[in-house]
């Protein structure tokens, strides 16, 4: 299995505060990693969108919150079918993460075939070197 040396990681939520700790536990972990947040869920969007057509084929983490204003979580994830649908975001895999404890939260996100997982916020240290371990991203 080919390991990677960095990552394209993508944050999607409307708390700044959030986003650091995010960035945080991430660069705690893999501090190659290029990490992008992006309060305006569309502003993410189009970030995975150039990502994922520039380099097709690449691992790219998506982070994203479920409770947003304009766009919800799951409005972005709308956003990011077509791409996987059509193939060229074969190396997506995209992580809803909410500060919600509803299960019905949980349980939609581990019904939808694009979502890979759910973190509760804030993701720790050890959330994402699971998900790196796990997923050999690195």
């Amino acid at each position: 299995m080919k390991r990677r040396d960095e990552q394209h990681v993508v944050i999607i939520d409307d708390d700044p505060v959030s986003n650091m700790l995010t960035e945080m536990s991430i660069k705690s972990v893999h501090s190659k990693d290029y990490i992008r947040s992006y309060v305006n869920p569309t502003d993410g969007i189009d970030h995975i969108a150039q990502l994922v057509n520039q380099n097709e084929g690449e691992q790219v983490i998506a982070f994203v919150d479920i409770n947003m204003p304009g766009l919800s979580g799951w409005e972005v994830i709308e956003h990011l079918e077509p791409m996987i649908a059509n193939g060229k975001a074969k190396g997506l895999r995209i992580y809803m993460l909410s500060s919600s404890i509803n299960t019905n939260d949980k349980l939609k996100a581990y019904n939808i075939p694009i979502v890979s997982g759910y973190f509760e916020k804030p993701l720790s240290s050890k959330d994402f070197s699971d998900l790196i371990f796990k997923s050999n991203y690195l």
